[in-house]
């Protein structure tokens, strides 16, 4: 259990507004003066409410600014309590960068829409929250008899599944290095598509890592 997150499966709380950003580079939110930008996680999910629609995605960047160049050369006297809470906030403050990965359209997203994939960006000041777990269960779907749970969201309690049925659909590679967890997490997958009687698994395990019966055994042609 993730001791960061919420009961509701949203992570531990902060807020934003969009102040710049594009769709090739990436969203940038500066943080309000209550958020603290040590709550916040690089790979943790964002979602941003903008004028016409609910945008999905990673933040991929944690930083600090300020609106003064100078107070980096001359930085101010912060043993006053008050003044440091003064100055964060406003002088200096956080931003995090969001990449958008999908949209729901907010006039039916409660009716359960269906997910685009982000071709823009919300605008100006649009409100920036952690993402819930009704976000994620909107993309990934409930764990039931097709979607399988294969772990959770980075510092999130809410299942993440997949769609054992679509993921036969298509090729999929495991890719990572060393030590990250491919053989696990393909174990996962082999036992979910199994579970689901999606379909039937040939594996060629040359290092023993996903079987120990046979691992002695001749082949021959």
């Amino acid at each position: 259990m993730n001791q960061n997150s919420s009961p509701s499966g949203t992570q531990t709380g902060w807020n934003g507004a969009v102040i710049s950003g594009s769709l090739a580079d990436g969203v940038t939110a500066r943080l309000d003066s209550a958020s603290s930008v040590e709550d916040i996680k690089v790979g943790a999910l964002a979602a941003v409410d903008g004028e016409k629609m609910r945008f999905l995605g990673e933040i991929t960047d944690v930083s600090l600014a300020t609106v003064d160049p100078n107070l980096g050369a001359a930085p101010a006297d912060i043993s006053d309590p008050f003044i440091a809470k003064v100055m964060l906030g406003t002088t200096a403050y956080g931003t995090i960068k969001i990449a958008p990965r999908i949209v729901f359209d907010k006039n039916t997203v409660l009716a359960g829409s269906e997910y685009m994939p982000a071709k823009t960006v919300p605008a100006h000041f649009s409100q920036v929250t952690p993402a819930t777990s009704r976000d994620v269960e909107m993309v990934f779907g409930s764990e039931d008899t097709h979607h399988f749970w294969i772990g959770n969201p980075l510092d999130m309690e809410t299942k993440l599944c997949l769609d054992m049925r679509r993921l036969v659909e298509r090729s999929n590679g495991v890719f990572g290095k060393s030590g990250t967890g491919k053989t696990f997490l393909t174990r996962l997958l082999l036992a979910g598509i199994l579970q689901g009687n999606a379909a039937v698994n040939l594996v060629f395990d040359m290092h023993g890592e996903y079987g120990w019966r046979g691992s002695a055994a001749t082949i021959r042609i």
